[in-house]
């Protein structure tokens, strides 16, 4: 994997933000407008994977000040779970695989993983929440919908795509709630990663994110990630 040490510059601004899409770990957010570019999720998991986003112009200092002032205060960012710390990166992650395996079923922390990973590649090149419509074949159509109620809406799309910011994530860790509840179909899923945000290939910030997510497992057997759940 090819490593990208943080220069001095973005070093600067690491701590200036918070994740754009954080606002979707808010169990009690008020719902932005959804985009038009999400569509509902597919009963079969996608057969390819989106086409490679066009080359992305390294931003000026303005634009990433100015979306670094305006990711700072996303409505409602209030991240769920408690205890977990991811590791700080000094490198950006490589794209997560988009089409979904059979393996990432298995499990509600397999399924809980796959999802996370997809849920935060959102590159600048390609349109409004499209990381939302990739995540479909790992969800239910509960909780697909859920997270579509706090999809990104244009204008603000519009303003992260000027500065060029893409993100992405890390590691991810997925481990079973607490406060699960105790049945054969059904747990609460604690799953967490280290946020980055990207411009130009440079590394210029990152934060941790953690959603508390309802697994189920399906008629046909596989576990799929359904709504968020505010644990303890």
């Amino acid at each position: 994997m090819a490593r990208h040490r943080l220069t001095t510059t973005a070093a600067l601004v690491i701590s200036a933000a918070v994740a754009l899409a954080a606002a979707g770990c808010a169990t009690t957010a008020t719902p932005p407008a959804t985009s038009s570019s999400a569509s509902p999720p597919h009963s079969t998991p996608l057969t390819g994977t989106a086409p490679p986003p066009p080359s992305t112009p390294v931003p000026t200092a303005a634009a990433i000040t100015e979306w670094n002032v305006a990711a700072a205060n996303p409505a409602g960012a209030v991240p769920t779970g408690t205890g977990w710390q991811p590791g700080v990166l000094d490198w950006v992650p490589e794209p997560p695989r988009l089409l979904a395996a059979p393996a990432d079923f298995t499990s509600p922390q397999a399924v809980a993983a796959a999802y996370l990973q997809v849920w935060c590649d959102a590159p600048a090149g390609r349109p409004a929440n499209s990381n939302l419509v990739n995540t479909a074949p790992w969800m239910t159509a509960a909780g697909w919908a859920d997270d579509t109620a706090r999809a990104v809406d244009d204008p603000t799309w519009a303003r992260t795509q000027a500065a060029g910011v893409s993100t992405g994530c890390g590691p991810v860790t997925a481990e079973i709630s607490p406060q699960a509840p105790t049945a054969a179909d059904e747990t609460w899923v604690d799953v967490s990663a280290q946020q980055v945000r990207v411009a130009g290939g440079v590394l210029i910030g990152q934060g941790p994110v953690s959603m508390v997510r309802r697994a189920l497992r399906a008629p046909d057997g596989r576990w799929l990630v359904d709504i968020r759940v505010l644990a303890g």
